[in-house]
């Protein structure tokens, strides 16, 4: 891989969860062979949205040279921490969320922490987090304070439903623990078309069964494509909420790999449920996948 071309971007703001990000973004950068890119976002005094426009002929103010020097400090204490890894900085004016949304075209990934320095203590997921699993050019990885680091030899986890950013998610999730050596555990949560007690009998263990088993050919279908004989897979097929198995199967592993929307969904909702769930109460980094070829003007399915 060509340490010019594939970077991995990183959305800085000094909050502990972009440090966080930032650590584990570097480790990234050793399984890719890359360098990684800090960018840091001084933002307009006005607010605005994601979709407002840039301004290019905007000055720079003085909070721009300020931030522009504290990141070079940052960047110097972190390539001499990690000299193997090529480490730059950029600082950007503008809405964090579109500056970084637009940078990350011909990055390989970009990583965030779950929350910056705005916003209330009691979310657990930053607007900006969201704007860009939502919008960004390419896979975004969410990264919480002190789950980053703390499963280093667990599995990586695969969300798989037939939605084409589940099939995105799956040929990532293969790569990425290829390049980790960890299991791959695939996971396609089901559930009865109708519940037992609302057809007024009791639950039927033989149709259970069977449609588990429907749902692990389903699953065995799904991972075929991107299987890799250096990977050991194992598959789930829980009887619950995909949400719900996603965050119990991430308790433990390295990273859990979602597409940006599911199977489901309404019109105009550009991220899933699931997702935004998963991204607010994983127990991992999550990696956010959207479908080859999607653009911010597709509806859904």
């Amino acid at each position: 891989m060509s340490m010019e071309t594939d970077r991995i971007l990183v959305g800085y703001d000094g909050s502990p969860a972009a440090e966080a990000a930032v650590e584990w973004a570097i480790d990234e950068a050793r399984r890719w062979t890359c360098g990684v890119r800090l960018v840091e976002v001084v933002e307009w005094p006005v607010r605005v949205g994601p979709a407002t426009p840039r301004a290019d002929n905007w000055p720079r103010t003085p909070a721009y040279r300020d931030t522009e020097q504290a990141l070079d400090r940052t960047v110097s204490v972190l390539g001499a921490a990690n000299p193997d890894v090529p480490i730059t900085g950029l600082v950007v004016e503008g809405p964090p969320a579109t500056m970084l949304a637009e940078l990350s075209t011909g990055v390989q990934l970009v990583v965030v922490g779950n929350r910056g320095r705005g916003g209330f203590a009691d979310l657990l997921l930053g607007s900006v987090a969201a704007a860009l699993a939502t919008h960004a050019a390419g896979p975004v990885a969410v990264v919480r304070r002190g789950v980053a680091g703390s499963y280093a030899s667990g599995p990586v986890v695969v969300g798989v439903d037939e939605s084409p950013e589940a099939r995105g998610a799956v040929s990532a999730a293969f790569a990425e623990a290829e390049r980790r050596g960890a299991e791959l555990v695939a996971v396609r949560a089901w559930q009865p078309p109708q519940p037992w007690h609302s057809l007024g009998r009791p639950r039927n263990e033989d149709a259970v069964e069977e449609l588990e088993t429907a749902e692990r050919t389903l699953l065995a279908d799904a991972l075929r494509d991107s299987r890799r004989a250096t990977v050991s897979v194992s598959m789930r097929a829980p009887e619950t909420g995909a949400a719900r198995a996603l965050v119990e199967a991430s308790r433990g592993a390295q990273l859990v790999v979602v597409g940006s929307r599911g199977r489901g969904g309404f019109r105009g909702s550009r991220l899933g449920s699931v997702t935004r769930q998963l991204l607010h109460h994983a127990h991992c980094p999550v990696l956010v996948v959207r479908a080859p070829g999607a653009n911010d003007n597709e509806g859904t399915r």
